[in-house]
């Protein structure tokens, strides 16, 4: 018998009726899992033209919170930090404004359902696909996994450098400008660069 997902979704679906989270499991309740082809039939009929000019964190809240309302699920008052993004319903969703997607920091799941969500140039969703782990896979040419790696100033941040394993000139010069600390290169070492500070050196993070 085939399920008529109209009814399990929305204000009045069996989702919002069932009182589950998006971060609750469906072990008990796997006819409220919602598979592939159709989530992506659902959520384009509620994303589509959904203004997402934000700056990125709200951004964010915003396309999970329009995801939680179509699904019917309850917007939480915030969203926690969890690995896919809707664990309820396995899946993680990724806005695009061109064609190179990637995905930082864990491994492509075969099962995983990836939504895909493409903006315009005024960052108006005007596509969207929804697509498993295992597609991705193949498209996954490299293996390689891509890691991010994000770090906070504790002092206003008055000017900024791009700098990266290409280019050490660059980190040396912007790393010997701070006061107090200076930086080696101990090719013996695992970890080449060492900062120096008040000449108490410690391996660079």
């Amino acid at each position: 018998m085939k399920i008529d997902y109209s009814t399990i979704v929305g204000t009045d679906g069996a989702i919002a009726k069932s009182g589950r989270t998006i971060y609750d499991v469906l072990h008990d309740a796997p006819e409220h899992f919602i598979p592939s082809a159709e989530l992506e039939a659902i959520l384009k009929k509620g994303l589509l033209g959904l203004d997402l000019n934000y700056p990125l964190r709200t951004r964010s809240k915003v396309l999970k919170t329009k995801v939680c309302e179509t699904l019917g699920y309850p917007v939480p008052a915030s969203f926690k930090r969890s690995k896919p993004r809707f664990p309820g319903q396995d899946f993680d969703s990724y806005v695009q404004k061109s064609n190179n997607l990637q995905i930082w920091n864990e491994e492509i799941t075969p099962t995983r359902s990836y939504v895909i969500i493409r903006l315009d140039e005024a960052s108006k969703v005007v596509g969207l696909r929804v697509v498993t782990g295992e597609v991705l896979a193949v498209l996954d040419t490299t293996g390689t996994l891509t890691k991010k790696y994000q770090a906070k100033s504790r002092a206003p941040v008055m000017a900024s450098t791009l700098v990266s394993q290409l280019d050490s000139y660059t980190v040396f010069e912007t790393i010997n400008k701070l006061p107090g600390k200076k930086l080696f290169l101990r090719p013996d070492s695992s970890r080449p660069l060492i900062i120096s500070n008040h000449c108490r050196p410690a391996a660079a993070t």
